[in-house]
């Protein structure tokens, strides 16, 4: 018998669908759901969360810096 590691789905997300999910109901924001239950990965590159991160903390979303800190430790 072959024993088969079973592999979770990986996602891509573009920034701005990303955003989405962190600020607004919907669609993007279940997709996040899923990931954040650990049923799916996120896949990011590093520059795509110093972005997610810089956009968020523009003043018209009001994110202190503090708040996204820890997105620029992962």
């Amino acid at each position: 018998m072959k024993f088969v590691m079973p592999t979770l789905r990986r996602v891509v997300f573009d920034t701005n669908v990303l955003i989405t999910a962190y600020l607004c109901p919907g669609i993007p924001r279940t997709a996040l759901d899923i990931i954040r239950s650990g049923r799916i990965i996120l896949v990011s590159a590093q520059p795509a969360i110093k972005e997610f991160v810089r956009v968020l903390g523009y003043q018209n979303f009001g994110f202190p810096l503090k708040r996204l800190h820890h997105w620029l430790t992962i």
